[in-house]
């Protein structure tokens, strides 16, 4: 296995026989870590932002899970932050290489302006979900194909 020194990113692996004969190898010929065809504003959060005084586990409504997610990724981490006064909360699950995020807030309540909506992106490599369950609304982002996508979020609950 060969992984980038940078990156870390595995770049090539073999897999030889017991007598030393090379039986499947794959290596990447071409490489670009930061595509040019995402657009780094997708990454903004407009509106007010700072870290949300309550914790990920309480910010004012249940947080959903996924009770799908594809083979070999797992929940590696949990954060909240607040946009307009609301806590969205950010679930990321990784496996290793590639991650999904799912982005949770509330619905706008008295008045109050909601965070934006989340734009659709166009772009080669990630695609872009957005739903409302019970009060709540939900992005999801992930290299993925949407049918993958909207199998991840129709098992959120």
């Amino acid at each position: 296995m060969w992984v980038d020194r940078d990156c870390y990113l595995v770049v090539g692996t073999q897999t030889e026989n017991e007598s030393g004969s090379v039986v499947r190898s794959s290596r990447y010929v071409s490489l670009q870590v930061n595509p040019d065809d995402i657009d780094p504003a997708i990454f903004e959060v407009r509106g007010k932002s700072k870290p949300a005084q309550k914790a990920a586990s309480c910010p004012g409504f249940k947080v959903m899970k996924p009770s799908y997610v594809p083979a070999g990724y797992k929940l590696v981490g949990t954060a909240s932050l607040s946009v307009n006064g609301f806590t969205c909360v950010h679930l990321q699950f990784s496996n290793g290489v590639n991650t999904i995020s799912i982005f949770e807030h509330r619905e706008s309540l008295r008045g109050r302006q909601a965070p934006p909506e989340p734009e659709r992106v166009e772009s080669k490599t990630t695609n872009v979900l957005t739903w409302t369950r019970d009060g709540v609304q939900f992005t999801i982002m992930g290299d993925f194909p949407r049918p993958e996508l909207h199998k991840i979020a129709n098992s959120t609950r």
